[in-house]
């Protein structure tokens, strides 16, 4: 029976199914999980993420969770790269190179490099707590 899908453009289904190079992080996972680290790697990829999210909804250190949420969303990208084009079980869509995961990190992106901090969230009333202190000093001197 044939596929309901049409096939990927451009003859990128040649490229998937003749890519049987690892996926970059691949090796060193494995031997993570074979090692015994899953439930240590559980446990802090969930304290990770509720750091990260706390971060930036709140808006404090948001440059610091910006740039730990980058590093988890490139972490999850290269873990599982989509390369294949075809529709895989248990995803929510067919995937050629661009993902969820990596317009999110767009996302994060725009986010660490407009200083979202200084415009909204706690970070900004700790700047101007901080400024409000430091022109007090001044002025007092």
């Amino acid at each position: 029976m044939p596929s309901p899908w049409p096939p990927p453009p451009f003859g990128l289904h040649i490229f998937a199914c003749k890519h049987t190079k690892p996926l970059p992080l691949a090796g060193l996972f494995h031997r993570m999980i074979d090692a015994g680290w899953t439930p240590w790697i559980d446990r802090s990829v969930k304290i990770g993420l509720l750091l990260i999210g706390l971060s930036l909804i709140l808006g404090l250190f948001t440059r610091i969770g910006a740039g730990a949420a980058l590093v988890f969303l490139s972490l999850f990208y290269l873990l599982y790269l989509p390369l294949s084009g075809i529709p895989q079980p248990g995803n929510e869509g067919t995937y050629l190179v661009v993902n969820k995961t990596l317009i999110e990190a767009a996302a994060v992106l725009v986010v660490l490099v407009f200083d979202t901090g200084a415009i909204a969230g706690l970070d900004l009333l700790l700047r101007r707590r901080k400024l409000k202190i430091t022109t007090s000093s001044d002025e007092t001197s």
